[in-house]
């Protein structure tokens, strides 16, 4: 985690530039944790995210936290409805918070299958905000 930190430290606030976090952490690995094993990834898909970003990448992760918070205020607000958007919707962010949980200590977001799953969570998520089709009242 320092070695971390200390990456972030050199390379914000541009960041060391997408997929470079093999080499570039390569460079400052101490040498008492060098092996015959390799750390190919930071194992926080957040920090290698600001590591290789920089404050573009800061932006856009503060920009998805803030849509989050805003759809979970939402779904809290319309706890009276229970329709399938709804259920969708509170199935959406479970997963969500699962998967950014796990991507806290590993990178399961770096797989196709649970890129997909949380892209679809996403969506479902989304419909909190959709006030397309009930009186612009949100999702209750």
């Amino acid at each position: 985690f320092p070695v971390l930190i200390e990456l972030i430290r050199t390379y914000f606030p541009f960041g060391s530039g997408m997929g470079t976090f093999d080499p570039v952490f390569r460079m400052l690995e101490p040498d008492a944790d060098l092996d015959r094993g390799f750390f190919n990834n930071a194992h926080n898909d957040l920090i290698e995210l600001i590591i290789t970003g920089g404050l573009p990448a800061l932006a856009l992760l503060a920009g998805f936290a803030a849509w989050l918070v805003a759809q979970l205020v939402a779904a809290i607000r319309s706890r009276g409805a229970i329709d399938a958007a709804t259920v969708r919707g509170w199935i959406g962010l479970v997963v969500i918070a699962l998967l950014l949980a796990a991507s806290l200590f590993d990178y399961p977001l770096r797989t196709p299958l649970l890129s997909m799953i949380f892209t679809l969570a996403c969506c479902w998520a989304s419909a909190f905000g959709d006030t397309r089709h009930t009186g612009g009242r949100g999702i209750a």
